[in-house]
């Protein structure tokens, strides 16, 4: 079967079928619109799944549905293929033996192609409906009532369309090798950010940008950024940094006070050891001590209290909904409450880890209640030797576009007074 979008089907395969990511799936692309159609049909898979549901004569499964996919994906949004290519393939694809014979095929698509975007018609009533809403902004319905019920009104609109377009990369320079003049001059690329020494990356392809292959700059959340900066630490502290998420927290924080910071480090699994080796390879971190621990084994490995805990746990990520093409293909619902009882038992164990008069920065890419300041308040009402120092919920409406919650908490001089 000779197809234009082989290699896209491919990739679909392997993200639906297998569970892998998009980033793994990469190699198999020959061309950059392979690339596009793949993340546009990704963005969009809710929407078309509900098409053909609906719509088929037949049930599709399988690879015909993801076939389906890439092809109404790039009809109505993306418009990489020529009118030939999809014609071709619609008619190789139904050479093979599937479900649909090509006539039936020729009527769906044909069907499509009376459909906006391809929104049902609906009622003004029914368009204010979490299933509608859902459809127009490619979100889990469960996902909308859940932030309808639990977001402030005014902005709850607001941050549906936001959710929905693509976040830019944000960077920082490297204070070690990189040249802030080097940047300077590539403006159509990087726009300052809010914060010193950081950039927003408004060019093409970061990974192949001459600036992030030599290491002149590296990823960094602006809001991680700004939350460090709160930490009173001096050249000497003792840190633990718990990180789950492969945050360069390490990296910015060894750079910033010229790798003077003792730091032990505590990675969830071997990947993300194999990638701080990449990081301390180029870095040099020697002030850093590497442990591979989940959370409840680290008393095994730390044997003094730290002057800072820097906690990073999973957690439902929604800063990622508009950075990874795929992640409602993976993202489960159900476990939200397994991942908030996972981020309460590492906030205590952290917690254990702080010197008298040392601070706690507990750090989530989320803006989920429960997951931020009700679990802090909860944990300050359980453990009244800590107390609140400063804590804020970003939302990508400001100079810091991004979702992002940290709560700074500072364990008492006096726990007896």
């Amino acid at each position: 079967m000779k197809l234009v979008s082989k290699n896209i089907l491919a990739s679909l395969n392997a993200i639906f079928e297998q569970g892998k990511k998009v980033t793994e799936v990469s190699e198999l692309f020959t061309h950059n619109r392979e690339a596009m159609i793949l993340n546009t049909a990704l963005k969009y898979h809710l929407r078309i799944f509900a098409f053909l549901d609906k719509h088929s004569p037949k049930k599709l499964q399988g690879e015909e549905k993801l076939f389906w996919l890439i092809i109404l994906a790039d009809v109505h949004f993306s418009h990489k293929l020529s009118k030939e290519e999809i014609v071709s393939d619609l008619n190789n694809f139904y050479i093979s033996e599937h479900k649909l014979n090509l006539e039936a095929a020729q009527s769906l698509f044909n069907l499509s192609l009376q459909f906006n975007g391809l929104l049902p018609k609906v009622s003004k009533e029914e368009q204010e409906s979490d299933a509608y809403f859902g459809l127009l902004y490619n979100l889990p319905p469960g996902l909308i009532k859940m932030w309808r019920k639990n977001i402030n009104p005014r902005i709850f609109m607001p941050l549906l369309r936001k959710v929905n377009n693509d976040a830019l990369p944000q960077v920082k320079l490297n204070i070690k090798d990189g040249k802030l003049e080097n940047i300077l001059t590539k403006p159509y690329a990087y726009k300052k950010g809010p914060v010193t020494n950081t950039f927003t990356y408004t060019g093409i392809d970061l990974e192949n940008d001459a600036a992030f292959l030599n290491n002149e700059i590296y990823l960094h959340n602006f809001a991680l950024e700004q939350a460090l900066k709160y930490l009173p630490l001096k050249k000497g502290d003792e840190c633990l940094i718990i990180d789950e998420n492969r945050s360069n927290s390490v990296v910015d924080l060894s750079l910033t006070f010229s790798k003077q910071l003792k730091i032990d480090l505590a990675l969830p699994s071997l990947q993300d050891e194999l990638y701080f080796e990449q990081i301390d390879k180029y870095y040099d971190l020697s002030n850093v001590f590497l442990y591979k621990a989940d959370h409840n084994l680290l008393i095994t490995f730390i044997r003094s209290k730290k002057d800072a805990v820097i906690i990073f746990p999973k957690s439902s990520s929604f800063d990622k909904i508009r950075k990874e093409a795929d992640f409602f293909v993976h993202f489960d619902m159900s476990k939200l409450d397994q991942i908030i009882a996972h981020q309460e038992a590492t906030l205590n164990e952290a917690a254990s880890h702080v010197i008298k008069g040392g601070h706690l920065l507990y750090l989530v890419d989320t803006f989920s209640n429960k997951e931020s300041h009700a679990l802090i308040s909860e944990f300050l009402e359980s453990n009244p030797n800590f107390t609140l120092v400063k804590e804020k919920q970003f939302l990508p409406f400001d100079k810091y576009d991004t979702i992002f919650y940290y709560a700074l908490l500072k364990r008492k001089e006096d726990e007896d007074a």
